[in-house]
């Protein structure tokens, strides 16, 4: 499963709402086992970029509004109740195949700001290693993120996705010259 917050659904500078709140002597490795704990969550990755926060887990977790709601007072306890309330309209969801799927394109930057850029992949790998390395990954994850490493490897090389990098405000200036 993936929920998501991207640029997609909402302004960049909000974006940091929904990253992990460390305030109150709590760091993220104790956010990341209170969401396992409370949503029986077995592995979860944490993802956060400039662009966008992902939460990427296994478990056997309903993602309706309500767990949206409880998950995300559970990430930020400050959030404002305005943002909770409209939750649904900018945060996205992903189960099953769709969520492997979209881990895929983000890995390989086809969900990216900038298309092509390979920053999102190293940041999907750190944010992996880190998670594995605190124990909040297993085997599913793992097979996950091999599988996701390998293809995103293989878009890099046998396209040519990387070779310009292609952002909106590259295209506007573009039209703009033209």
């Amino acid at each position: 499963k993936v929920i998501t917050i991207t640029h997609h659904d909402l302004n960049v500078n909000e974006i940091g709402n929904f990253f992990i709140n460390t305030d109150h002597n709590k760091n993220v490795d104790f956010v990341l086992n209170k969401l396992k704990e409370v949503f029986k969550i077995e592995e979860i990755i944490y993802l956060e970029t400039c662009n966008r926060v992902s939460y990427i887990f296994y478990g056997n977790t309903h993602l309706g509004e309500n767990l949206l709601w409880s998950f995300f007072k559970i990430v930020n306890p400050k959030l404002n109740q305005d943002i909770i309330s409209t939750i649904q309209k900018f945060v996205s969801v992903y189960e099953g195949e769709d969520a492997v799927k979209h881990v895929l394109e983000l890995a390989s930057s086809m969900d990216s700001l900038v298309v092509g850029e390979r920053e999102i992949f190293s940041q999907f790998r750190a944010a992996y290693n880190k998670c594995k390395l605190n124990g909040h990954t297993g085997d599913k994850l793992r097979i996950l993120e091999n599988v996701t490493v390998a293809t995103a490897k293989k878009i890099y090389s046998n396209t040519k996705i990387g070779e310009k990098p292609l952002s909106v405000v590259s295209l506007a200036i573009g039209a703009m010259i033209k």
